[in-house]
């Protein structure tokens, strides 16, 4: 398969004709219904005739992180825009990406989380299935016996100075090779799948907890090894191929051995061992949901509560009713009151202390801000702020905040843009490709707290 590169918003290098077929573009269907790409039309050029113009358009990658196959034997890797280690995000928030219909290598390594190791047997279960269609290893064995009905190939030197010279004469030692299920690769296999089979019922999933049991079925003639001998194997280490015949072995192999050690696998790395079903991440939501979740689990030791504000109960409407008898326009006519229908407010946090009063209203923007004049020198977007200004103003809250990802070489921290009537602005940049991202994290909850605890700094004529 053919694999392009490209980051989050960016366009997708394709070639000529890299998705045309009989003149026509095809794609494959759930990457575009789900709208993780999309087409668009690049800036006109200018032709030899003024009258028209060249139109081009272009297919860009949407906020989705991971693997996306666009066509039968063409994909691309969409990375992060920003530096982050989109793995520790996800742990944090026990977020489940989505899967999507194509393998992709990933790095294991570190402890899994239960999302992880959901996706792990469910990927073990199938390659399992695959691996039965193309047959058990088997190996040969060398079995040695004293019997009355020997098969295989007489010892007459042994059956002469062990049973004759002791007068047994009806019997004879002999040598056989069996073909047998019996070696590590298939031990491994099997220990796999009595701890899936455990795992799955105990967390009450049904339909793996079953299929474990079918697929257990054809491993009844391979011995358990209990103290994981297999481990040590060559074939299950990887450090040895396996035959060609029995190539969906690796794969197994590998999941089995994450399986039994517990071990998640990184959604940053480029290549690696374990082939999964590729996993994407819609990065707004899980920064969102991230930076809510540091917050929540550090200002709740200082009595503060983090609000989810897009889940409000009950909702609270962006205007306040007024009284408009006696308000009348230039012909005479009553001024009508408008209903409003669906002007709620939903900011994405609500810092509030014990008493429901709202102390912060933060907006948080999978978008950077661009230094354009300098170091620290920019503002959030115009309509982010204008939104977190609206919001603030209609909850009584005079502290507003956005918070944003940092690009590569910019600072992070606390930033004040200042005042828009009684409310003041301020600015976050979290650095999501820090080394400590708890410690980059619990320094964001500290300045909020600043911000909270200290006076409203007042206007510099």
């Amino acid at each position: 398969m053919k694999i392009l590169e490209t980051t989050e918003e960016g366009v997708i290098p394709l070639g000529p004709n890299e998705l045309s077929r009989g003149g026509d573009t095809w794609m494959r269907r759930d990457v575009l219904r789900h709208g993780y790409v999309e087409w668009r039309a690049a800036a006109p050029g200018r032709g030899e005739d003024e009258s028209v113009v060249l139109v081009q358009r272009s297919l860009y990658a949407r906020g989705v992180v991971g693997l996306l196959p666009l066509a039968e034997g063409l994909a691309v890797l969409v990375r992060p825009k920003f530096p982050a280690s989109i793995t520790a995000m996800v742990k944090a928030c026990d977020w489940s990406p989505v899967p999507i219909n194509v393998l992709r290598d990933y790095q294991a390594g570190g402890t899994a989380t239960d999302w992880m190791i959901a996706h792990l047997v469910r990927e073990y279960l199938e390659s399992v299935e695959v691996l039965l269609s193309q047959g058990l290893m088997r190996n040969y064995v060398r079995r040695q016996s004293v019997t009355s009905s020997p098969k295989g190939r007489l010892l007459v030197a042994a059956t002469m100075t062990r049973l004759s010279v002791r007068g047994i004469d009806f019997q004879v030692e002999c040598e056989r090779f069996e073909r047998t299920d019996e070696n590590p690769a298939n031990q491994a296999l099997k220990e796999a799948l009595v701890w899936a089979r455990t795992w799955s019922e105990k967390h009450n999933r049904t339909p793996e907890h079953r299929h474990c049991g079918r697929l257990l079925a054809a491993f009844e003639d391979v011995p358990p090894d209990r103290d994981h001998a297999f481990l040590r194997d060559p074939y299950v280490r990887g450090t040895r191929p396996v035959p060609e015949s029995r190539g969906a072995y690796r794969r197994a192999l590998y999941l089995a051995v994450a399986l039994l050690g517990r071990r998640g696998f990184s959604l940053d790395a480029t290549d690696g061992t374990l082939a999964l079903t590729s996993l994407l991440v819609r990065t707004d939501g899980l920064f969102e949901e991230y930076v809510r979740m540091r917050l929540r689990d550090q200002l709740a030791q200082q009595s503060f509560v983090v609000r989810d504000g897009n889940k409000l109960d009950p909702q609270v409407p962006l205007f306040q009713k007024v009284d408009t008898s006696g308000l009348t326009d230039g012909d005479g006519n009553a001024v009508r009151f408008l209903p409003g229908r669906g002007n709620r407010i939903s900011p994405d946090i609500l810092i509030e202390d014990t008493a429901g009063r709202t102390q912060a209203v933060i907006d948080v923007k999978y978008k950077a801000v661009k230094d354009q004049g300098g170091q620290e020198s920019a503002h959030a977007d115009r309509n982010a702020i204008e939104q977190c200004v609206t919001y603030g103003i209609r909850l009584g809250c005079d502290r507003v905040m956005s918070i944003h990802p940092t690009l590569e070489g910019q600072r992070s921290g606390l930033f004040v843009s200042g005042r828009v009537g009684p409310v003041t602005v301020y600015q976050y940049r979290l650095d999501l490709g820090a080394e400590d991202l708890e410690q980059e994290s619990a320094k964001m909850a500290r300045s909020l707290q600043q911000v909270i605890a200290s006076p409203t700094p007042p206007v510099i004529d």
